[in-house]
């Protein structure tokens, strides 16, 4: 192995090994019983972002992936040409990191061009074999098809007939031609394309170059700990032993007292370089997550060997908790800092910031999901004051999140759908048309807050894609006076907007020093609720030589309209609202919401079993049987489908209701479908009817002309918007359909 040093090394999604060191450094190993093939991506040097995606994820994944997935035909390959997989190097280079590198002859670069885009070239020292293969940044794209997987079988090919070529000088071209077709034909026939060439990247002009979000610290982590671990021996009143649900909630309340509080004495040292800091890493992780998204989407359409859906969910398990924590800090900082003092913020610092704030995180929704009783949590305070948290699970939650992220990848595939149009045409104006059905939420903003609706949207939409300062001394973010914000805005907003409506409308996002000053205890959970939290008004604002500036991240911005415009459309808004016009048009909004979901659950019922084998919103039950009483106690049903094929009755239940973030919401949500307290809870009330189809089945045959009674089943679920983490509840036992999901639902069975 040519590259030496310390690396961090990560699996991969098909489960072989990616190292890469802190020198610029990277590999791919793939394991042999004899030894290992190493698939060199830099040497030294960093790729920028385009390299680091084309060999990351397509060139340089393409060989580890097939010689992983086809390790016993390659080790065949290998004895047949008497050489070891530890003798075996593959360099996989772009043209221009190969111009760039020193350490590379700068000849290669020049062997690809738009006639020749890929270039292989070997050698052999006594048994050792490297090959390297260089490919044209700007032509590679021809290689590749979209629709199929030619690239990938030529790329293969031309692997087997090299290292047959250098390493049995005994065979003729026609018998190494024949030994890589047929090598070809036997494990990658024509097929759908595993490896594609679009280079999407999320849409925000101002990330012009490679970035990558920080990890947490492994170092300061074990630091934390060792500090709770202090305080437990030296300050408290635990003792060792293993504590019950209930008493592990005391410990973890005083424990998080303990964090927070180090937390906000270790923030009160830094200036606005703190905010600045947290601010651009909240900005790299988002772009992170997108471009992973993108991707993934796109991974839905092609050849992959693994989980998809199982990707998603570990993304947003990962990123999810890294956004709160960088949160947390972003809004600890406002609570505690005047941007004018201290010191600018240090890499140390900033590591062992994310640690205490990771767990101040962390311990604080172990006590609320104790206290709501959605998880349990018990802590063990072991002899020398280590501890150990166990968890009991309430909530299936590795279950909600696959589910939660196979619902996730139709909208992660039209964002790659969406791209690949925006990639071939200009980006024009801003898409100001609204539906007719906000007109009155419109008006009640106007009123209410002194802006619209509409209005709103479009700026978020504008300081999110289009806005490019002059001045980019703070990228990733933005910093700008309030009268050149204004400017631009007015600018990118062809409608006329005045002034005093942006004004209004940048005061009603922007969070300032000190917002959160005197609000203790400092609960992360209890501020995902609250209208003054950064993720629904992510501008600082801040006063400097008396004048208004604004510091913001695109990425945010957009994404905060984009919260906004989902929770409203939807009939909801992103916090409590006092009663008002604003109110009742949401109100009125989410009435419409309810009825578009029934609408669609029986237009897709219809669309698979004929409009004659449904019922929709049956509230007269004299329509089905005169002998029945026209209004049971069971109520309305939904939807009643009727499948004859198979002998299945279906009765669906439209539910709309909010989706659960915080271990508060979920108790809520929760107690509305199974709260054994109230009888009328939404799945009492479904089995209610349910039984009543099962009591009466003779007639509901008859009413679809269904003459044989025997063999039938009734089947039920709630069909929801949503994913709902109430359904992975370990006691339920009634399937959730998000309506993305109820075609294959109901054609399962078919």
């Amino acid at each position: 192995m040519i590259i030496e040093g310390e690396f961090r090394k990560t699996k991969t999604n098909s489960g072989f090994e990616f190292s890469e060191s802190v020198n610029g450094s990277s590999f791919f190993s793939v394991p042999f019983d004899d030894g290992k093939v190493d698939t060199i991506l830099s040497l030294y040097y960093p790729l920028d972002e385009t390299e680091a995606q084309l060999s990351y994820e397509v060139l340089g994944y393409l060989f580890p992936f097939y010689l992983n997935k086809f390790k016993s035909e390659f080790s065949k390959i290998f004895r047949e040409c008497n050489i070891s997989p530890d003798e075996i190097d593959i360099f996989v280079y772009a043209d221009t990191y190969i111009d760039k590198n020193p350490l590379i002859d700068d000849y290669l670069s020049k062997k690809v061009d738009s006639k020749k885009p890929i270039y292989f070239t070997s050698s052999k020292d006594e048994n050792f074999y490297e090959l390297t293969i260089v490919y044209s940044i700007e032509y590679i794209k021809k290689l590749f098809n979209p629709n199929n997987n030619s690239a990938e079988q030529f790329i293969i090919k031309e692997f087997i007939k090299d290292i047959y070529s250098t390493l049995r000088n005994d065979l003729n071209k026609e018998e190494i031609e024949f030994k890589a077709e047929k090598f070809i034909s036997e494990n990658i026939p024509d097929d759908v394309p595993g490896f594609t060439l679009e280079l999407l990247y999320p849409i925000s002009p101002i990330i012009t170059k490679p970035v990558k979000h920080r990890k947490l610290s492994e170092k300061h982590d074990k630091e934390v700990e060792k500090e709770i671990e202090d305080y437990l021996r030296n300050e408290s009143h635990i003792k060792p032993k293993t504590y019950t649900n209930k008493e592990s909630l005391n410990i973890f309340n005083e424990l998080f007292t303990f964090i927070q509080r180090k937390l906000e004495n270790e923030v009160v040292k830094f200036n606005i370089n703190l905010i600045n800091c947290s601010y651009t890493e909240i900005e790299f992780l988002k772009y992170y997550r997108k471009l992973n998204e993108i991707h993934l989407g796109r991974a839905t359409k092609t050849y992959t060997e693994y989980d998809v859906p199982e990707e998603k969910a570990k993304l947003l398990k990962e990123t999810v908790h890294h956004y709160n924590i960088l949160q947390h800090i972003l809004e600890t900082t406002l609570k505690v800092n005047s941007f004018e003092s201290g010191k600018n913020i240090d890499e140390y610092s900033f590591d062992y910031i994310m640690a205490l704030s990771k767990y101040a995180w962390e311990i604080s929704n172990f006590s609320d999901s104790i206290y709501y009783e959605t998880q349990n949590y018990r802590i063990t305070i072991n002899k020398d004051y280590s501890f150990d948290i166990i968890e009991e699970d309430v909530f299936d939650y590795e279950d909600y999140a696959i589910k939660h992220g196979l619902k996730t990848l139709n909208y992660d595939y039209t964002k790659y759908e969406r791209l690949k149009e925006i990639e071939k045409e200009d980006v024009g104006e801003i898409d100001t048309a609204f539906d007719k059905e906000h007109e009155e939420l419109n008006k009640a903003f106007e009123e209410e807050l002194g802006f619209s609706y509409f209005d709103l949207i479009k700026l978020t939409m504008a300081m999110g894609e289009f806005i490019i300062p002059k001045d980019t001394s703070a990228w990733p973010l933005i910093k700008i006076e309030e009268k050149n914000l204004i400017k631009e805005i007015k600018n990118e907003i062809l409608d006329d907007i005045s002034q005093k409506t942006i004004i209004n409308i940048l005061n009603f996002l922007s969070l300032d020093y000190e917002k959160f000053k005197n609000r203790n205890p400092f609960i992360p959970n209890l501020l995902k609720m609250n209208e003054n939290r950064f993720t629904i008004k992510p501008i600082i604002k801040l006063v400097e030589n008396d004048k208004n500036y604004y510091i913001y991240g695109m990425f945010s911005v957009y994404d905060a309209g984009g919260v906004y415009s989902n929770k409203i459309s939807n009939g909801r808004f992103p916090y409590k609202l006092n009663e008002g016009k604003v109110s009742k048009a949401i109100k009125n909004l989410e009435k419409l919401h309810n009825k578009r979901l029934e609408k669609e659950l029986a237009k897709i019922s219809s669309d698979i079993f004929g409009s004659e084998n449904i019922i929709q919103n049956l509230k007269k039950f004299h329509n089905i049987d005169k002998s029945l009483p026209n209004r049971p106690p069971c109520g309305e049903i939904d939807c009643l489908t009727v499948d004859k094929n198979k002998k299945i009755i279906y009765v669906l239940e439209a539910k709309d209701i909010s989706k659960a973030i915080t271990p508060k919401e979920l108790r809520n949500e929760f107690n509305k479908y199974f709260n054994p307290k109230d009888k009328k809870n939404y799945s009492n009330k479904l089995m209610s009817k349910v039984n009543f189809v099962l009591k009466n089945l003779k007639s509901f045959l008859t009413h679809f002309n269904i003459p044989e009674e025997e063999g039938w089943e009734v089947k039920y679920a709630f069909i929801t918007y949503e994913v709902h983490i109430s359904a992975s509840h370990n006691t339920n036992n009634i399937e959730f359909i998000p309506l993305s999901q109820l075609k294959i639902y109901l054609q399962r069975n078919i």
